[in-house]
């Protein structure tokens, strides 16, 4: 077997054109090491969407920045990693779209981080009018 068909076999290029694989193979490398990375931390001007909510359970949003550009490094080592899509959980919402959700509890309320490693890290007008009824939060339509 080729190197070629070897790379082609490991990450599953059958379709690919020689002379695309090794592009191919660099972007899939390159993505396997952003997603290990923000395992940890989230760099400045990473775009981001941060939730605040209460500490009650079931814990309920009181603020929403929906596409924000980070100010600063985060550190994710004490973040939860939520995972549910069940709609009661808070981050739900997020993670049905395929987000990456952190939280932790920061003075006395839960925030949360959700990002995304690969496509899209942005929400539309319409995802975030979804989310704002989703979340409860009153919301003027004309201002997004």
């Amino acid at each position: 077997m080729s190197h070629l068909e070897d790379l082609r076999s490991t990450y599953e290029l059958h379709d690919c054109p020689d002379h695309e694989i090794i592009d191919r193979v660099l972007d899939a490398v390159s993505l396997e090491y952003r997603v290990e990375e923000e395992a940890h931390t989230l760099t400045k001007g990473r775009q981001v969407h941060r939730i605040s909510l209460t500490n009650e359970t079931p814990a309920t949003v009181v603020r929403a920045e929906i596409n924000v550009k980070l100010e600063s490094d985060v550190s994710l080592y004490k973040y939860n990693h939520l995972e549910s899509t069940d709609f009661d959980s808070p981050g739900s919402w997020f993670v049905r779209k395929g987000f990456t959700v952190r939280s932790t509890k920061e003075n006395g309320c839960w925030i949360q981080y959700a990002f995304n490693s690969s496509g899209p890290t942005n929400l539309t007008r319409t995802e975030i009018m979804e989310y704002l009824d989703c979340s409860g939060l009153d919301y003027d339509p004309s201002q997004i």
